[in-house]
């Protein structure tokens, strides 16, 4: 607590007091919103990991009805995935979407345009 003399005025005057005030609110709704902004996003990754999931079950369903079976990989590298699809009396690839090859071809692109970036830089 501070003790002012008669006479003079508190050095904070009621404005600068208010203008504190609003720019603590609003620091604190900015950091609510950002929050929000968070949560909605671990809602909607949630509810596309389920609906990824459930259609790729069902996409197993259709395959083993023509004879089929999916084989989802990870491609390391890009960190992408690609569909095998396998003939399962002989366990043989039988096409992949997309080809790895074209994958892997990607792959170098990439290192080759960061290589080139690194030495400009």
């Amino acid at each position: 607590m501070s003790v002012i003399p008669v006479g003079q005025t508190h050095p904070e005057t009621p404005a600068v007091h208010v203008e504190r005030v609003q720019v603590e609110q609003s620091r604190v709704a900015g950091h609510q919103e950002e929050q929000q902004q968070q949560n909605d996003f671990k809602a909607q990754q949630e509810w596309s990991a389920r609906n990824f999931e459930e259609a790729i079950d069902q996409l197993k369903k259709t395959a083993h009805i023509f004879g089929r079976r999916f084989h989802f990989k990870l491609h390391e590298e890009l960190q992408e995935y690609f569909v095998q699809i396998i003939d399962p009396e002989t366990n043989k690839v039988v096409n992949e979407i997309p080809p790895e090859k074209i994958l892997n071809l990607v792959a170098e692109i990439r290192k080759l345009v960061g290589l080139l970036v690194n030495k400009r830089a």
